[in-house]
């Protein structure tokens, strides 16, 4: 086993403003060629439905109810419940183009600038290999975590270079219409993530203090998302 040195890491590049529009083109050649050569079949199919992904985001809701108020105001937490709850109703068939194009595969599940190093070959580690439901989903699920990502840490004009690079080189069409929806799916579990380490008995006051305010950020980048 090599470590490979932390100022390799995409965070940290992108951290230390040496992020380039070389490193986010040769990226989008390494996620386009992954995404569209990963395995796809009926099982896993069945998990882009508008019902197999609505129970990701009614967890999310039913995790976070505690955190009302406190992490979340009430009305947003209340505002992108119903918000996402209509969406499934009002784009059902756009997931189920996702699935008749073939665009449901076994993908990352965490693709975030934590595990993207930055070198030659590009590796990505850490995907979530425990839990199907997270792992396999359509293409701009996956990777409107990382996305979401550059957005979060003030990287918009990035996540934009990276998303148009992207399409280009994958050559997949009308991936757009569930792009927003998914970043607010994406940066709401963020928020959620964090909120559990509220839970700790242990945790010093100034940690808590800081968890809630990176898990408002999260969730005001959600209701921000749909404007």
């Amino acid at each position: 086993m090599k470590r490979v040195p932390e100022n390799l890491l995409m965070r940290y590049v992108f951290e230390n403003r040496l992020l380039t529009n070389g490193h986010l083109e040769k990226l989008a050649y390494k996620l386009a060629h992954f995404h569209v050569h990963e395995m796809n079949s009926d099982d896993i199919d069945r998990f882009g439905s508008p019902e197999s992904f609505k129970i990701n985001t009614d967890e999310n809701f039913q995790q976070t109810e505690k955190y009302k108020d406190i992490a979340i105001k009430k009305k947003d937490f209340e505002y992108i419940k119903k918000w996402t709850d209509d969406f499934y109703r009002s784009k059902k068939q756009t997931f189920y183009d996702m699935i008749k194009g073939k665009m449901i595969r076994d993908c990352h599940g965490d693709l975030d600038m934590e595990h993207i190093y930055l070198t030659e070959s590009i590796p990505i580690f850490d995907c979530i290999e425990f839990n199907e439901r997270f792992r396999y989903t359509d293409i701009p699920a996956d990777i409107t975590f990382l996305l979401m990502d550059l957005e979060y840490r003030g990287g918009r004009e990035f996540a934009e270079i990276l998303w148009k690079n992207y399409k280009r080189i994958s050559g997949v069409c009308d991936m757009d219409a569930l792009l927003n929806f998914y970043k607010v799916y994406r940066a709401y579990i963020r928020g959620k993530a964090t909120c559990f380490q509220l839970d700790d008995k242990n945790i010093d006051p100034r940690k808590k203090e800081e968890a809630i305010s990176t898990a408002k950020r999260y969730f005001q980048l959600a209701r921000h998302y749909i404007g």
